[in-house]
């Protein structure tokens, strides 16, 4: 449902765009230059002369990134196109009934063309500080490739065990590798991650902003790996889902701007948006006119009010809940009730007859 949700709030966003760019009519540049976007690329589907290409998907995509996702497999892709494919149809069958030069529908347009162009002064601040932060901060973007061979401390150790038990264990296999053995050998002789034991003890590609680096504290083990080359083996670390050896798959590197543009963004978002409202509004608030205009309360009102709005002790919040609590298990037995001899005499009437 969201898919098709999104699709639709995009499909429209480009009308109005075409529409407003041309004032309302089938002409204009602004209306020649997005038909323009939409027939460059491939040819991806035809239905009854009317066209699709991969002009059209490279604009969704700008106007809505996480679309990306959805076309990356022909499934998706085709799932896509026939909903652009019903749109364009109607659209130019709105066309041919004049409905472009609908009053309405202009202003309706317009509309739209608002809120698209309200989005973008949004998203231009956005780009702006997303790329500032990554300039400043790169060190938190930097990654590094692991893998691991993990001894796991257990929530609950076993009687006689301890984590210097655990310990000793894991320097035990960091022996057997300083001594030239085999990594895959000892990690599969040492390690209890399951998962990783897989694919040679591989942990992805790190970096400080993992939420695992917090709630597991490896940021340690993180910052250690960002000082060692390629096919370096270090450790035993200790951390919260146990001990760790590590070996540099692939040494630190910083990913490109536009691979943590996201999740940046995504960060900043609310930040950002307040920031530019303040500037724009230069911090003044909402005045209310008319019907909504704000009296200025007598003293005496306003003093009564503050006294209601008073914060409660905790003894008096609970029992006031717990006196809801029962009228609301009072009132809801007396409804029970009342349903349960409603059917009773429903049932009565049915034998009866």
């Amino acid at each position: 449902m969201s898919k098709i949700l999104s699709l639709k709030t995009l499909s429209l966003g480009l009308i109005s765009l075409s529409l407003v760019a041309c004032g309302g009519g089938t002409g204009g540049s602004g209306s020649a230059h997005l038909e323009d976007s939409l027939q460059k690329g491939e040819l991806l589907a035809t239905q009854n002369g009317v066209q699709i290409h991969q002009g059209y998907l490279n604009l969704l995509e700008v106007m809505n990134p996480q679309i990306e996702s959805q076309i990356s497999n022909p499934e998706g892709k085709r799932r896509i196109i026939s909903k652009l494919m019903e749109q364009e149809l109607l659209y130019q069958e709105a066309i041919k009934q004049g409905l472009d030069k609908d009053p309405e529908l202009q202003q309706k347009a317009a509309l739209y063309s608002r809120m698209i162009y309200a989005q973008g002064a949004l998203e231009k601040a956005l780009d702006q500080q997303a790329e500032e932060e990554y300039k400043k901060n790169q060190e938190q973007f930097a990654e590094v490739e692991l893998a691991h061979i993990l001894i796991k401390i257990p929530r609950k150790l076993p009687e006689g065990q301890s984590e210097a038990d655990l310990k000793k264990k894991a320097e035990e296999a960091k022996a057997k590798l300083d001594g030239g053995a085999d990594w895959e050998s000892v990690m599969k002789e040492y390690s209890e991650d399951k998962i990783s034991l897989r694919n040679g003890g591989s942990m992805g590609k790190l970096s400080l902003q993992d939420r695992r680096v917090e709630r597991l504290q490896w940021k340690d083990m993180i910052e250690t790996a960002f000082k060692l080359q390629e096919g370096a083996i270090a450790g035993p670390f200790q951390a919260k889902d146990g001990f760790h050896i590590i070996k540099v798959v692939k040494d630190k590197s910083l990913p490109p701007f536009e691979e943590v543009k996201q999740r940046l963004q995504f960060q900043l978002k609310n930040k950002v948006k307040d920031d530019l409202l303040a500037k724009i509004s230069q911090g003044k608030p909402i005045t209310y006119e008319g019907s909504l205009k704000q009296e200025d309360k007598k003293p005496d009102a306003a003093k009564k009010e503050s006294a209601s709005t008073q914060e409660k002790s905790p003894t008096q919040k609970i029992k006031e809940g717990a006196k809801e609590m029962g009228e609301g298990l009072k009132e809801g037995a007396k409804q029970a009730g009342s349903a349960v001899k409603e059917a009773a005499e429903t049932v009565k009437e049915k034998v009866s007859n």
